[in-house]
């Protein structure tokens, strides 16, 4: 079930990287009509055999009888037609897959075949292994089989029908080559620092073409998503490279665009949303922003890690140093040393600012000498009070430790009621208490 909090779409304030070639604009129109933020980098590109290359090839395989024809990817099977047709040899290509046996891998190969109106007799198979094991239970010594060839150099597909005794002729219609190197790193950089929240595969040379280009960074890849960054892959060929690592990769029941969209749709979500209830309002908070009374909000990484910690512990004081950690690991920055805790404690206090600036609504509030919280109201012992000096004092009367000498704390003095709270607000208080 898809969750979508007010009107706010269900992939808003997530990111989500593209790694296909084919298709990839309308795959980012899809996602980025659900709200998703869409970075599209493909790790691979695809380079087409010349027409004297294919023509070689296919007439080498119409010299004798074809028993077998097998078809590995849909466009593949497209552009070998397409050649045939433009050299002038596509009606003996046509005739002699008509009385071959057509075993075509995966639904789109298959549907390819149906589509050039030719019958194919394969089962539901998806991968090259599973075709070598059914025509070994039918046979084929001494037959002639003609392998479509899909780019992958490790295909051992032609190897092991020879070693059964068949004579195979393979036909490379295109291969695979390497992208834009460093954008295929600075993708997996993404990765691992969490600025990406998804990434969607294809194909799978455009899965193992990712871990090849993250080189000594490979183990981090996988490390973050296992971690919970979504790895959502078309279909169980594309994702065997990282289910053979252990990543729990998120597929559609059907190896079709708009189902791997939606599977996107209903996990990213579930996987990659931190929330909580404030009174009758449920906060969300996503990949680069906040969902907070049926709006979204963009916050910069520092105020996002604040209230990411925050809501992480709601409802319980967070200390300077914690969100110090937080915000550093968000912008890539090392653990501060003893000297400069205090400047990086100012720094928390700028990102809590520029949090209230943002979502005012939000109930971040000062605990004297300790730090800060998400208060939920009707907490035991909390006290709110609005604007800039927001004072929680269930916990120390007295001013923060880090107060300068000289200055005294706010004030508070309680009238009949014990939950009105009158601040006086000193100079320390609003340079301090409540940034």
């Amino acid at each position: 079930m898809i969750n979508q909090v007010g009107g706010v779409p269900p992939l808003t304030g997530f990111t989500v990287a593209i790694t296909a070639e084919r298709r990839r604009e309308e795959l980012a129109e899809l996602l980025r009509r659900r709200g998703a933020r869409v970075r599209v980098v493909s790790t691979l590109r695809t380079v087409f055999a010349d027409d004297a290359e294919i023509a070689a090839a296919t007439e080498e395989a119409l010299t004798g009888p074809v028993d077998i024809v097998i078809v590995t990817t849909a466009v593949g099977f497209r552009r070998w037609l397409e050649s045939a047709d433009g050299l002038g040899y596509g009606d003996r290509l046509r005739m002699a897959l008509w009385s071959a046996d057509l075993v075509a891998r995966g639904a789109k190969a298959r549907g390819a075949v149906r589509a050039a109106g030719l019958p194919e007799t394969s089962p539901p198979v998806e991968t090259m292994s599973e075709i070598v094991e059914f025509l070994r239970a039918r046979g084929v010594c001494g037959k002639r089989v003609v392998v479509q060839a899909h780019g992958d150099p490790d295909d051992r597909t032609a190897s092991a029908l020879c070693r059964d005794g068949a004579e195979v002729v393979v036909v490379p219609v295109y291969h695979w080559s390497s992208a834009d190197a460093a954008r295929a790193e600075r993708l997996a950089g993404d990765i691992v620092t969490g600025r990406l929240d998804a990434v969607v595969f294809t194909s799978r040379p455009a899965c193992d073409g990712l871990l090849r280009a993250s080189g000594d960074a490979r183990e981090h890849v996988i490390d973050a998503f296992r971690a919970g960054v979504v790895a959502a892959c078309i279909g169980p060929v594309c994702a065997q490279p990282l289910v053979d690592a252990g990543v729990d990769v998120v597929m559609p029941p059907r190896g079709r665009l708009g189902d791997l969209v939606r599977a996107v749709t209903e996990e990213v979500p579930r996987r990659r949303t931190l929330s909580t209830a404030i009174g009758n309002q449920r906060l969300e908070v996503r990949g680069h922003g906040v969902v907070y009374g049926e709006a979204f909000t963009v916050l910069p990484p520092a105020p996002l890690a604040v209230l990411r910690a925050l809501v992480a512990n709601a409802g319980r004081v967070v200390t300077k140093s914690a969100l110090a950690a937080a915000i550093g690991t968000a912008v890539g920055r090392q653990q501060p040393s003893q000297a400069l805790k205090r400047l990086e404690h100012r720094r928390v206090e700028m990102a809590v600012a520029r949090l209230r600036r943002a979502v005012p609504h939000i109930p971040v509030t000062a605990v004297i000498k300790r730090g800060y919280r998400l208060a939920q109201p009707g907490s035991e012992g909390v006290v709110f009070v609005t604007g800039k000096g927001d004072v929680d004092r269930s916990h120390a009367p007295m001013p923060d430790e880090e107060a300068t000498p000289g200055r005294h704390p706010a004030v508070a003095s309680r009238h009949a009621n014990p939950e009105e709270v009158t601040v006086e607000r000193t100079t320390w208080v609003e340079e301090h208490s409540a940034p």
